[in-house]
């Protein structure tokens, strides 16, 4: 039988008809068992052989024979595990927005990164233009004075495109900073459901793989489980108080009940039990001062004996 099998048999029938061997250590109602893991939404489970596993990692038992046992027992009376369910999903879909958040100011950093090493590298490059264009210059002014008209000419020829290669660097830079800083600004963009890079050039096969994976579909599935539990999620929470606090309410009363009915009987054995002791001890002093008194007596016998023989 394949592990596969194993945990299908163990989920619908639950622990009662598991091996031994595989049988859970604890029950489903323990606090180390997952709840999110029982009611089938546990964010860890979502997102299967991804990268945010490690971001919603999850230490809690997953067991499937748990989860048989839970609906047999939820059928009895409710256990409300869906509140504590709901505290893991929150706790996932904040982990996983603060991962997209630093993935989407490490994108930005490397483009600053990318706006600045560009601009220096043109500031550069208009910089050994304009040296040429100032030494072109000088020489027009030479050829002129000495009457060389074509020459002159044509180095005014050059120096013009040389002004023109300036003016398409300065426009190219300023096209850079308003579609935004760096090469990758425009082709990088931060997936808001699971914080994926996706490249707006790639083909779109590749860029529906990413949308028909298992986990942007498992966090997107995540964030509606976390909207709807959300929206009565205050009012379970005050039904599980009520609830608790009626049973909590009811021992109580039950113990005193036992007290004022119940069980006069175990209360009086207790107080003979405990006068028993009591008269037991008081026996077991008195019989110790006894000893003490007859050991001090033979002692002084022996004393008065000694003296009389000296004497």
């Amino acid at each position: 039988m394949t592990d596969q099998m194993r945990d299908m048999i163990a989920q619908l029938m639950g622990s009662q008809h598991v091996d031994n061997k595989e049988k859970p250590s604890m029950p489903f109602d323990h606090h180390s068992v997952c709840r999110a893991f029982l009611l089938g939404i546990c964010p860890h489970d979502m997102v299967p052989d991804s990268r945010l596993q490690n971001v919603v990692s999850c230490r809690k038992v997953h067991e499937p024979a748990h989860k048989a046992d839970y609906e047999r027992a939820q059928k009895e009376r409710d256990h409300f595990y869906d509140v504590d369910a709901y505290e893991i999903i929150e706790n996932a879909v904040r982990l996983v927005d603060i991962e997209i958040s630093k993935v989407r100011e490490k994108l930005e950093d490397d483009v600053k990164t990318q706006t600045s090493q560009a601009a220096d590298s043109k500031a550069k490059q208009v910089a050994e233009i304009e040296a040429k264009i100032a030494k072109n210059v000088e020489d027009i002014e030479k050829l002129g004075n000495e009457g060389k008209i074509e020459e002159s000419m044509k180095l005014h020829k050059y120096v013009e495109e040389l002004r023109e290669k300036i003016q398409d660097i300065e426009d190219s830079q300023t096209e850079v900073r308003t579609a935004g800083p760096g090469s990758n600004s425009a082709k990088l963009r931060v997936c808001e459901d699971c914080g994926a890079q996706l490249n707006i050039t790639d083909h779109e096969s590749r860029i529906a793989d990413h949308y028909n994976g298992k986990m942007h579909i498992g966090m997107v599935e995540t964030r509606e489980t976390y909207l709807k539990m959300k929206a009565n999620i205050e009012e379970r929470r005050k039904e599980r108080e009520e609830k608790l606090g009626s049973q909590r309410g009811y021992q109580r009363r039950d113990t005193y009940n036992r007290r004022d009915r119940g069980d006069r009987s175990d209360y009086r054995g207790d107080r003979d039990r405990d006068r028993r002791n009591r008269d037991r001890s008081r026996s077991r002093d008195r019989s110790y001062r006894r000893d003490d008194r007859d050991r001090r007596q033979d002692r002084d016998n022996r004393d008065r004996r000694d003296r009389d023989r000296r004497y």
